[in-house]
């Protein structure tokens, strides 16, 4: 697995838990069971990510520059992740099959709810660990994101919705790199709607030139100041890779970091994100990416595959 998406990876599994014990939390349903192995689910597909270059990684990133400043929260989170990656021997069949038995018990229960959003987790989950490569077709991303887009709805409801807008459906043929537009996605709803009241609204619109593809995921959330867009956008100059610091909140700017990096690792550093935002108003998020068919994708594929 690329390790620079490891840790978007890790925060999004995370957050999908959160959210299917959220929702199963909040339904009446008969069987205590369907909840637990809901909840079991996030810590399941963390732990079948071991690997000894996964754990070298994570241990390396955080380690503190020195002992005497690190703080006891980093100290208790390489423990706990060093220790998870031991023991963890989980075949990511497992967790299909979990998957399966789960739906399943929601269907005889008559919970078609639970059913439905069983079968987005899975397919959700089996493209994020697939192996089947770095560089996938814009089309997979963007079903990928309707299944995270989906999952975010059985909590939010009606107060999120989502438009996807394609000006050629050519576009959908070409090459992304892996999840690229979820993080996006995912940072649009949790600063840009969930922190506010009433409804947000979440677009996504899909623009090809004679040389390169734009995609933009706009959001009418709150927006940001001034200052934090500066701050966003020096981060994304310098393509910085950053883990989650000891502050109780989620950290998904650093996934959008990743997101950054990767496209220009990929593809050199005329491509990434650019963002827009106005206070009140909301946010424009731009991918801008080159034209990668399939002839040009094994290439990229390679460069990709040099930085796990």
């Amino acid at each position: 697995m690329n390790k620079v998406i490891l840790l978007q990876l890790l925060e999004m599994v995370f957050g999908i838990a959160g959210i299917a014990a959220w929702y199963l939390k909040n339904t009446l349903m008969t069987g205590i069971s369907l909840l637990a192995m809901l909840l079991m689910l996030g810590i399941s597909l963390f732990l079948s990510m071991k690997s000894k270059k996964l754990m070298d990684f994570l241990v390396v990133q955080t380690r503190p520059q020195k002992p005497e400043t690190a703080s006891v929260e980093q100290q208790l989170l390489q423990q706990k992740l060093t220790l998870m990656l031991f023991e963890s021997q989980i075949n990511p069949h497992f967790l299909y099959n979990t998957l399966d038995s789960i739906r399943g018990q929601a269907l005889v229960n008559h919970q078609e709810e639970i059913a439905s959003m069983t079968e987005k987790l899975s397919q959700f989950f089996r493209y994020c660990i697939s192996s089947k490569g770095n560089i996938v077709k814009i089309s997979e991303e963007i079903r990928n994101v309707q299944d995270y887009f989906c999952i975010q709805r059985y909590r939010f409801g009606d107060r999120i919705q989502m438009s996807i807008d394609i000006e050629d459906e050519e576009v959908l043929d070409y090459y992304i790199p892996k999840l690229t537009l979820q993080p996006i996605v995912e940072n649009a709803i949790a600063h840009g709607i969930e922190e506010y009241t009433g409804r947000g609204h979440v677009w996504i619109r899909l623009v090809k030139t004679d040389h390169k593809i734009y995609l933009h995921v706009i959001d009418d959330g709150g927006g940001m100041e001034m200052d934090a867009l500066l701050k966003l956008r020096r981060r994304l100059e310098q393509g910085q890779i950053e883990v989650p610091s000891n502050q109780g909140r989620r950290h998904s700017g650093i996934a959008i970091q990743n997101v950054n990096a990767r496209i220009q690792v990929c593809f050199g550093s005329e491509y990434g994100l650019n963002y827009r935002s106005m206070k009140g108003e909301g946010t424009d998020v731009e991918i801008v990416l080159p034209l990668v068919d399939d002839f040009a994708r094994a290439n990229f594929e390679n460069r990709l595959k040099g930085t796990m």
